[in-house]
């Protein structure tokens, strides 16, 4: 997903910056639930208190053992460690008890009422299915409703949501762990790190051997505006079938003859004004850029499902309506195209674009020609996968507008779409290897190493080298995050910490405006001379120490990790299950 609400970019300093591309993602698999899995395995220790409980029950099979909750909270607040804890931690260096006692303390600051809120949500309930499996009461029943409530209580603490918290507050007598389960779940942890490492690292060696042919690169004058000034305007458009939703429009002025579009699509709980850098440069080079505003799945749901006004993170309909907003948009600058003064050329729609982010990045897809896949989307959604890749949590919801039991393919294709780009997409439920290998047009895919909403090998590595074009374009951004090229609106609610915005993103977005830049001339503008803008010894003579960057033109599915595949279970049924209407869903 993409990210939940618009961003504050904050500073990175050395220590935020996780060199290590595999610790900066496991870390950012789940904060608080690794700290909490870490401490299980780690010495046989995490459950802390739960507020009415006097003793925590560690289960491996048949071997149970209690802890006194006493001995873990006199442990968490002084370091002192009893001789009941004793037996459990005297296989632990002094560094690994310290990384426990931290762990257990790790505070994740979030709104009490949004923590209430997701965790009723059908992604959230997902998640505590799964957790539910580890942590259980003194009875080994698993409770969704303890979970959950154990959770708002911790937000509400003055401390914080925090795995010792969380313990603390579980609301019964007493409590099992399960720590065969919480073994599993840790292993899961460490085979997606292991699994996306080796990922970077085909695509480091694969660049490294193409990047090696002598050729001169361009400089990077790419990321500087354009010759032309430029002029925003914007509207509301209202369909009959669906909601309305707003378009901001960046005007190349003085720019003659026919002007190529670009539809900027953004991501979950971001809104139009996220990528308004981009698409400002855009025009100063010569394009008409036109950001959209996807109502059902924008900042302004999010709040609404803060503020009890939503159900989800995201109306399921969105995946017909993101869609149908770009063939919507075009279709009125066609008949109504409400020029500003001073533009003096034409609009020529069948020279389009779509560019997007995440969400965003599939209504690009999409709308370039890969149909959503409701065959791969119910044999995917009833996988293990829908714990680890946080993406599927959403894109399974896309099970809910399938037309009727038998569709198994969805097209969505605006013909006039001749190129596009997307940004850290979801792609690997909602089209497969058979919905992306029915791209017919120029293709480019950002992707960011330490990502951890949209996990690069699945959601983008793999969908690269299962395209069948020659025209497609792999830019890796070593060491960035799914937020890295999201620019700052200046209404933002919520600040993440820089380490999950990854370093130097005003480096990000240059890359993304000379990438995309070069990438649009290319193949709308029909300028051959960008071809040298878009190799891998271009992105090797601009690439800099803190965000090294990668371009590829070619991958194969055999220099990736093979993915592996888990059981089906009741509980990752259940996300795709819960809410299918009876009735298809029309497009809102």
């Amino acid at each position: 997903m993409e990210r939940s609400m618009t961003t504050v970019v904050t500073q990175v300093t050395p220590q935020d910056r996780v060199s290590p591309a595999g610790y900066g993602l496991r870390r950012r698999l789940g904060r608080s639930l690794v700290a909490l899995g870490a401490s299980l395995l780690a010495g046989g220790f995490t459950p802390a208190l739960a507020q009415a409980a006097e003793r925590i029950e560690l289960t491996f099979g048949a071997l149970g053992l209690s802890i006194e909750m006493k001995s873990l909270e006199d442990f968490v607040a002084t370091g002192e460690i009893s001789d009941e804890l004793e037996f459990y931690t005297r296989f632990l260096t002094p560094d690994q008890l310290a990384q426990v006692r931290s762990a257990l303390t790790d505070r994740l600051d979030i709104n009490l009422l949004a923590v209430s809120q997701f965790f009723n949500a059908p992604q959230g309930e997902t998640i505590l299915r799964r957790l539910a499996q580890v942590i259980r009461t003194g009875r080994n029943l698993q409770s969704v409703p303890a979970l959950r409530a154990a959770i708002v209580r911790s937000a509400a603490d003055p401390e914080g949501l925090t795995p010792l918290n969380l313990l603390r507050y579980y609301p019964t007598p007493s409590m099992r762990v399960d720590l065969a389960q919480a073994l599993s779940l840790w292993r899961q942890i460490e085979e997606t790190t292991i699994h996306q490492d080796q990922a970077t690292t085909a695509v480091e060696t694969a660049f490294v051997a193409q990047a090696g042919s002598p050729i001169t690169p361009p400089p990077f004058e790419l990321r500087q505006p354009g010759p032309y000034a430029t002029a925003k305007t914007n509207r509301v458009i209202q369909p009959r079938d669906r909601r309305p939703f707003a378009a901001d429009l960046y005007w190349p002025l003085a720019a003659t003859g026919d002007r190529p579009v670009v539809v900027i699509s953004h991501g979950l709980g971001s809104d139009r004004r996220t990528y308004g850098y981009l698409g400002e440069h855009l025009a100063s080079h010569g394009f008409i850029a036109i950001l959209l505003e996807h109502p059902g799945s924008d900042s302004r749901y999010i709040q609404a499902l803060i503020n009890g006004e939503a159900s989800e993170a995201a109306d399921p309909r969105e995946f017909i309506s993101r869609p149908a907003d770009v063939r919507d948009i075009l279709n009125e600058l066609e008949t109504n195209p409400q020029a500003p003064g001073g533009f003096t050329g034409a609009i020529d729609l069948d020279r389009t674009a779509v560019v997007g982010q995440s969400f965003g990045g599939y209504t690009a897809l999409a709308s370039a020609g890969a149909p959503l896949n409701f065959k791969r989307l119910k044999t995917d959604c009833a996988s293990d996968d829908l714990f680890w890749n946080t993406s599927l949590l959403l894109q399974c919801r896309a099970l809910v507008v399938r037309p009727t039991p038998d569709t198994d393919y969805l097209s969505l294709q605006d013909a006039r779409v001749k190129a596009v780009v997307a940004i850290s997409p979801i792609t690997s439920s909602l089209f497969g290897r058979e919905g992306i290998a029915q791209l017919q047009v120029p293709t480019a895919i950002l992707s960011a190493s330490n990502d951890p909403i949209a996990l690069p090998l699945s959601e983008q590595l793999r969908p690269f080298a299962q395209m069948s074009i020659a025209d497609k374009y792999l830019l890796v951004l070593r060491g960035g995050t799914h937020f890295s090229t999201l620019g700052a609106t200046g209404d933002e609610t919520v600040q993440l910490p820089a380490s999950l915005v990854g370093p130097r993103p005003d480096l990000a977005r240059d890359y993304t405006k000379a990438f995309i830049t070069a990438f649009l001339k290319r193949y709308l503008g029909n300028d051959h001379t960008m071809a040298n803008h878009l190799t891998p010894q271009w992105a090797n003579s601009v690439s800099q120490p803190e965000l090294p960057l990668y371009l590829l033109s070619q991958l194969s599915i055999e220099q990736l990790p093979r993915p592996v595949a888990h059981k089906p279970t009741k509980n990752s049924r259940w996300i795709a299950n819960r809410h299918r209407p009876d009735q298809p869903i029309q497009a809102r």
